[in-house]
């Protein structure tokens, strides 16, 4: 129920009722709802108005008078029971007046709005975690050289995560991690434990040595000259 048709239901100044909803908010502990809307004005600029859920409205008028809670009560049995009208055997909602489409209007941008703010970023969060958590349990091809005593070799990693990529080690969908601007490839561990047990750290080993020797031999050169 819009705050300007409890306005006109108990009597009250709009901004009153706009006022007693903030308060009855801050004493509830809560947030001032954003389930804004505007509506026409004779004066040209449209009223801002807040929409209200039923427990919400309730309270508010729960400390005017005794006539007043009738009101608002009465007008939301009116409301509940066009919508119940307007529903067809399929349970959609087929016609409404339009004081009731609006009402359902704010109740739905309230809706709307605790999803976008409270749901939909728990649920991104939760995502996010999980996503963390496998690539977590990923390994760099620099990490996993390392894992099996391999020497410190420039270009080496990249030797070896083409290997294990090829291998299918790779963890797919974005299994990769971001260090120093520089983008790094996971591999399954388990996965390319196998596969190093099973030839690939013989391979990896001569490939080493390849390099040692040509480093050496590189140096003994530069020696002899």
């Amino acid at each position: 129920m819009s705050s300007l048709e409890i306005a006109g239901l108990t009597g009250k100044r709009h901004d009153h009722v706009v006022r007693d909803v903030r308060k009855m908010f801050a004493d509830l502990g809560t947030t001032f709802p954003q389930n804004w809307g505007k509506v026409p004005s004779g004066k040209g600029r449209p009223i801002d108005v807040v929409n209200l859920p039923k427990r919400e409205t309730l309270i508010l008028v729960s400390g005017y008078s005794t006539e007043i809670r009738a009101r608002i009560i009465d007008r939301w049995m009116e409301l509940e029971a066009a919508i119940a009208s307007a529903t067809s055997t399929s349970g959609l909602v087929t016609d409404l007046a339009a004081e009731v489409r609006s009402a359902i209007g704010g109740i739905t941008k309230g809706i709307v709005h605790k999803e976008l703010t409270e749901v939909i970023p728990a649920l991104v969060r939760a995502e996010i975690a999980s996503n963390t958590t496998m690539l977590r349990s990923g390994r760099t091809s620099g990490e996993i050289w390392a894992q099996f005593g391999l020497p410190k070799l420039k270009n080496a990693p990249t030797w070896l995560g083409n290997r294990l990529a090829e291998m299918g080690c790779a963890i797919e969908h974005s299994g990769c991690i971001e260090v120093g601007g520089r983008k790094f490839r996971l591999f399954d561990p388990d996965k390319a434990g196998i596969c190093m047990k099973n030839g690939l750290l013989h391979k990896a080993k001569a490939y080493a040595a390849e390099r040692v020797g040509q480093g050496k031999l590189r140096l003994v050169s530069a020696r002899g000259a």
